[in-house]
C-alpha cells in the first residue's frame, strides 16, 4: 500500500475523492503508515498545495484515502510478482 500511495502520488493526473468512497469502512493510517505517518502526510500536502487543494483535515482525509485506492489499483495493473515490484520506476 506504501508504494501505491507514492506510484498514485507522482501520477500527474488529478484524482476525484468522490470515486473512491469509504464504503463503511474505517481506514486507520496509522496502520499503513506507521513511524513514517508525519512524511506521508508532508507528501500529501505538498502535492496538494502543488495542485491547489486546500489542505483542510477533511481533504487530507479523503485524499489520503483516494491515494491508497488509486495506488492500488496501479500496483496490480504493474506487479504480478516480487521481480516487478523491485523493477518498479
Amino acid at each position: 500500500m506504501r508504494v501505491g500511495f507514492g506510484l498514485s502520488l507522482r501520477d500527474e493526473s488529478l484524482i476525484d475523492p468522490k470515486k473512491y468512497p469509504e464504503d463503511g469502512r474505517e481506514l486507520n493510517r496509522y496502520t499503513i503508515t506507521g513511524e513514517f505517518d508525519i512524511g506521508f502526510v508532508t507528501l500529501l500536502k505538498e502535492w496538494m498545495t502543488q495542485k491547489r487543494i486546500s489542505t483542510s483535515n477533511d481533504n487530507l482525509v479523503e485524499y489520503f484515502r483516494a491515494h491508497l485506492n488509486r495506488g492500488a489499483i496501479l500496483l496490480s495493473g504493474r506487479v504480478k510478482s516480487l521481480e516487478d515490484l523491485a523493477l518498479l520506476d
